[in-house]
């Protein structure tokens, strides 16, 4: 890769290592005091979240996916990564080493850290669909636009529907809320990836469920932490743009 290859995914690992640490900052004065802030996302790390070396860790983890995908698509990739796109990705990911360590001890997704993130990201992608850019970036935003319509709006659906019939949401509500980012990262560089996240999210989801209905650990109406099955099927979903 030349020295302007790896300017973009640098910067995309700088700027989600960056993120990752902002909102380590962000919590830091909820988890010394949780009892008097009453937050949830608090008390869960005050219970189970080790300090030191775990927090020090999370900004690289974070770095780690933009770098990665930058690095093989530099390295004549089939598809290009846009500026929208590096946007997308680096936000992404210093937003999933904490969402999955959240939705681990919670079995939530917080609207402290989904909701902006998830507004900001559609608001950005809306205007760049609509400036006068290079044909491939307006392409690349509108196609990440449109799959966090569609799948949020297929989300709904899935919560709404079984709550109307059963009484019991079919889905998290704040896994709804996460759709639109899994959407655009899963599409950043191809549609391909849409099918890529979704194979990838019931099969890891599947799975855990088997094992816990095998070992007894679950029941036909036990619910499972979403989140890290999105995480991990929109990752795919990117990272399927590179082979």
């Amino acid at each position: 890769m030349t020295g302007q290859a790896w300017l973009e995914p640098l910067l995309a690992a700088a700027g989600a290592a960056g993120l990752a640490t902002l909102i380590l900052f962000l919590l830091e004065p909820l988890l010394r005091s949780p009892d008097r802030a009453g937050d949830l996302v608090a008390s869960a790390y005050a219970r189970r979240a080790r300090r030191g070396a775990g927090a020090a860790l999370t900004p690289v983890a974070a770095a780690v996916p933009p770098l990665l995908l930058g690095a093989l698509t530099a390295a004549e990739g089939p598809h290009r990564i846009t500026a929208a796109a590096w946007i997308v990705l680096a936000v992404a990911a210093g937003l999933s080493v904490w969402l999955l360590r959240i939705d681990l001890v919670l079995h939530r997704l917080p609207d402290r850290i989904v909701l902006p993130a998830a507004g900001t990201l559609t608001g950005l992608l809306a205007l760049a669909a609509m400036l006068p850019l290079a044909p491939a970036e307006q392409g690349a935003a509108r196609r990440m636009l449109t799959a966090a319509l569609v799948a949020t709006a297929v989300a709904l659906v899935l919560w709404a529907l079984p709550l109307m019939l059963t009484g019991a949401a079919g889905v998290g509500l704040g896994d709804v809320k996460f759709m639109p980012v899994v959407a655009q990262v899963a599409v950043s560089l191809h549609w391909g990836g849409a099918l890529v996240a979704l194979a990838v999210t019931a099969l890891s989801a599947g799975v855990v469920v088997a094992a816990g209905l095998l070992r007894g650990r679950l029941g036909l109406r036990s619910r499972i932490a979403y989140g890290p099955h999105l995480i991990l099927g929109m990752w795919a979903g990117a990272a399927s743009g590179v082979l």
